[in-house]
């Protein structure tokens, strides 16, 4: 079986549903001041490198969860010795929760509650052999937005079910609390739809906020929209947008992996 790194797909539903983006934001007060070429290269290494540390910190995620995946009592697919071992686990890790996908799709909780899962993508993969997350989503059972990880639990090289992770949708603002240029840049992460995922203002992402959509009822936010739809384009470089008076440069990268 190839490593997590090599199946990692960095992604949510394919590079965060088809190409999610770090963006390294600078807010300029000056607006009519030119970006320098130095200024600009720093942006875009700033990006590429707030990009690899999504990556990193999403992979780490996944590798803590495989780690469990391959021990003996998860591999026995018998629920009342993997029981306990989540509960124990579950204190050593970053994640909200942990759960065992038997074949039937049903997940089993550390706590005795079960959920339906089967149909959810990230199980599928996962049943399919490849480690993976996905995009922010509506939990069914806490009824609040999360990212799920998924990895095949193996035996005998035989997947025979599937080991999730649930953790907030604060993940990805972390990475963009930790970015940005100067005192007043910031970053964040939007998936293939425009929508924002990870920001450091944490109810862009609870709103849901996609200005490619909302500019239009919003007139406001056209200059923000059209530059978002040249970052799903493009997937990397430099542009700059307008936001309530205000001309913001920015620097994008995407979230890479291989399948």
């Amino acid at each position: 079986m190839r490593s997590i790194k090599t199946k990692l797909i960095v992604n949510f539903s394919i590079i965060i549903l088809i190409g999610s983006f770090l963006l390294g934001f600078i807010s300029v007060k000056r607006a009519k001041d030119a970006i320098n070429i130095e200024g600009r290269k720093t942006l875009t290494s700033l990006a590429v490198d707030s990009a690899k540390l999504t990556a990193s910190r999403m992979e780490n995620l996944l590798t803590s969860l495989q780690a469990i995946a391959l021990t003996d009592d998860i591999k026995s697919m018998k629920w009342k010795q993997q029981q306990p071992l989540l509960k124990r686990q579950l204190e050593n890790t970053r994640f909200l929760d942990l759960a065992v996908v038997f074949p039937d799709g049903t997940a089993h909780y550390p706590d005795g509650t079960t959920s339906q899962l089967g149909d959810r993508e990230y199980v599928i993969k996962a049943f399919n052999g490849q480690a993976n997350y996905s995009d922010l989503i509506l939990s069914r059972v806490t009824n609040s937005l999360v990212i799920m990880f998924a990895v095949p639990i193996t035996n005998d090289g035989k997947v025979v079910g599937v080991l999730i992770g649930r953790s907030d949708s604060d993940t990805l603002s972390e990475v963009a609390r930790d970015s940005g240029y100067g005192s007043n840049g910031y970053g964040f992460v939007i998936n293939n739809e425009g929508i924002v995922v990870g920001h450091p203002d944490q109810e862009k992402v609870n709103s849901r906020f996609n200005p490619i959509e909302d500019s239009k009822t919003d007139d406001g936010l056209e200059s923000m929209a059209k530059f978002f739809k040249t970052v799903l384009s493009e997937k990397q470089g430099f542009g700059k947008y307008k936001l309530e008076g205000t001309e913001y440069y920015a620097s994008f990268a995407p979230i890479e992996g291989t399948n």
